[in-house]
């Protein structure tokens, strides 16, 4: 008897652990070669994207994760410094920290304050994430920008769906470094 009331305990304790765990993000990939309108994102246990919403128009994305969908936009036109994401109800604003400088960016709302920067000025190979937790963004090879392996060791309470918001800088940073 006592053995199957442990056996219970044990059960309900792992199936507890896998409802509260964190979703870890791995990798992101361009669906087409050199064509960054369009991305997978590749986790621990799902997956998701994110896309333009209009072909060659990169003012408007649209997010398709298993927790929701959501949208990145930018605040004025033709400035792709500034940024609102909005999913599930939150809305987070994503912007450069220094006016033309694609290389450190700060994201701040609903009780978060990021900040993403390359890890060499100039450099848009590499990306660190501090603040809730830390992630760490790379490119899988050295100067090709179609696939970035991602360390992501942010904060269990960290809204799996607001993890986008600190991986879209490496996105559009890049997009605007190679035009």
């Amino acid at each position: 008897m006592k053995f199957k009331a442990y056996l219970i305990i044990f059960i309900i304790l792992l199936c507890t652990k896998a409802l509260f765990a964190a979703t870890e993000y791995e990798y992101i990939e361009t669906l087409y070669s050199d064509d960054y309108s369009d991305w997978d994102i590749i986790m621990s246990d799902e997956s998701g994207v994110i896309e333009t919403a209009y072909k060659g128009d990169y003012s408007e994305w649209h997010i398709t994760l298993p927790g929701g969908k959501g949208k990145l936009s930018t605040i004025y036109m033709d400035d792709y410094s500034q940024w609102k994401y909005k999913i599930n109800g939150k809305t987070l604003t994503i912007e450069t920290t220094y006016v033309d400088d694609f290389t450190c960016w700060k994201i701040k709302g609903h009780k978060i304050d990021l900040t993403v920067e390359t890890l060499s000025q100039d450099d848009f190979n590499c990306w660190k994430v501090t603040g809730a937790g830390n992630m760490v963004i790379e490119t899988v090879y050295p100067g090709d920008f179609n696939q970035w392996d991602i360390e992501d060791n942010m904060d269990k309470k960290f809204d799996d769906n607001l993890k986008i918001a600190v991986i879209f800088p490496c996105i559009i940073s890049t997009i605007i470094n190679n035009q």
